[in-house]
């Protein structure tokens, strides 16, 4: 074979490979069970992807849906998705041969007093001055990517690409379970703020009941005051539970990408914490990694790390190209676009960094280094996402089973109290029993509201935590 044949069998075989090492995507194994399904949340599936949707409340729907079309950590988040679309067009650029055009008219007039040889001429009158130069032709520069480099650059740029992608979906699980969360608590505050409500007026009932028994002489005046002071108490934890509320509705607000006030007349009036499912379905531990947006962004900074060892490998390596230019050169527009004005050039290039003091391998070190610690991070996400998906499952059992004791628990303590009352009415309780059944009710009761609150906000955590895409 001859050797200019045999030098492009080379070539051609090396324009298929590319250096450093091919990524490889990590397998996820599929272990047992969940423990907290076996314990605890063992049941039917409870929805689909739209989680919030089993919590049956078309003003949540309504909220969910604003924050998704308009929240603007979603909005910032979409941007940088983009701006990721487009580095990978960037780095795919240099795959192909750069090309420009240009053109140029210049008039001059060369010194007949020059010592240089341009005198000579003009003096000679073998050449005019003054004169005029017109240029009009393109350049272009190739790097043929023998090696890869160019190649792992897009490979780098397109797991940046879909890592954003799974960041944005990150923020959208994140935004989700936000507005859940913060409208479970505006709920649960507003259950409390009635509750406490009530419990004032009907702790000031009791104390007009105890005053007129102090007139009569049954009651003494130190009961009077006593009951007073509870009644006192009681009202003072309404401003507290009112700014709660307030804030609440605020923080939904902004979450839709609106001004505070925006969702005050839809928010402002009581209703009850819509009620979670009972029981979940987990699915198994391979779909939630799977699902999890995180897990997916390390591994995609796992693969990007992979190609960009490949960069690293490639400048080790020479750098083969061809540059060239070519168009028409001529002393006056009409000779232009002549033949005899034609002019080009070609050029094949090859770079070799010889010796730059140990740059290039220390580059490689710390591109491996970077690839051994996005494997690192890589196993962290996955062990962590297992845990956060475990402790949330669990706590969001117990989480059910604290509220159902509380809710036995209020309505005998409401019973309780009402018989005190009757009672003390009628002469046959003291006072200081009707007190201590009031004070424990008024307890369970804000515990079985925060109860209520915290099982929603559980819930929307065990949806985050699964990936959003069970339950």
């Amino acid at each position: 074979m001859k050797p200019r044949a045999s030098s492009l069998v080379a070539a051609c075989a090396l324009a298929g490979c590319a250096v450093g090492p091919d990524y490889r995507a990590p397998v996820l194994e599929d272990s047992t069970g969940w423990i907290a399904e076996q314990e605890t949340l063992a049941g039917p599936a409870a929805a689909g992807p739209g989680w919030w949707q089993s919590l049956d409340d078309p003003l949540l729907d309504d909220l969910v849906a604003a924050a998704l079309a308009e929240n603007l950590d979603l909005a910032a988040a979409g941007a940088r998705v983009r701006e990721a679309e487009a580095r990978v067009r960037v780095a795919g650029a240099r795959l192909y041969p750069q090309v420009e055009a240009g053109a140029s008219g210049t008039r001059f007039r060369l010194s007949e007093r020059s010592p240089r040889a341009g005198s000579s001429l003009v003096n000679a009158g073998l050449t005019p001055s003054p004169d005029s130069v017109y240029d009009v032709g393109t350049s272009f520069a190739w790097e043929l990517d023998l090696f890869g480099g160019n190649r792992r650059r897009r490979e780098a740029a397109l797991a940046g690409f879909t890592g954003a992608q799974a960041e944005s979906r990150a923020v959208r699980l994140a935004i989700t379970a936000a507005v859940v969360s913060n409208y479970g608590q505006l709920r649960g505050r507003q259950q409390e703020l009635e509750v406490t409500q009530r419990n004032a007026q009907l702790q000031r009932q009791f104390a007009e009941l105890v005053a007129r028994k102090v007139q009569t002489g049954i009651a003494r005046k130190l009961e009077q005051r006593r009951a007073e002071a509870e009644a006192e108490a009681t009202a003072a934890r309404v401003p507290v539970l009112e700014g709660l509320v307030r804030d609440s509705i605020y923080t939904l607000s902004v979450l839709t990408g609106q001004p505070p006030e925006a969702w005050l007349p839809g928010l402002e009036n009581a209703q009850p914490p819509p009620a979670p499912p009972e029981r979940l379905n987990l699915g198994t531990r391979l779909a939630v990694l799977q699902g999890r947006p995180d897990v997916l962004v390390a591994e995609r900074r796992l693969a990007a790390a992979t190609a960009e060892v490949g960069v690293a490998v490639a400048d080790l390596y020479p750098k083969i190209g061809v540059v060239g230019d070519g168009g028409w050169e001529a002393g006056s527009t009409g000779d232009l676009f002549s033949s005899a004005a034609r002019s080009w050039t070609l050029t094949p290039t090859v770079t070799w960094s010889v010796f730059r003091g140990g740059e290039l391998r220390g580059r490689e070190a710390a591109a491996r280094a970077r690839l051994e610690q996005a494997e690192i991070a890589y196993r962290q996400t996955v062990l962590t996402a297992l845990q956060e998906a475990e402790s949330a499952a669990y706590g969001y059992g117990r989480l059910l089973d604290t509220r159902d004791h509380l809710r036995e628990s209020a309505a005998a303590i409401t019973e309780t109290s009402v018989i005190a009352r009757g009672l003390y009415e009628r002469g046959l309780a003291d006072f200081l029993t009707v007190i201590q059944a009031e004070q424990r009710q008024r307890e369970v009761e804000a515990e079985l509201a925060r109860a209520e609150t915290l099982t929603l906000v559980g819930f929307a955590t065990l949806q985050r935590a699964l990936g959003g895409c069970r339950c």
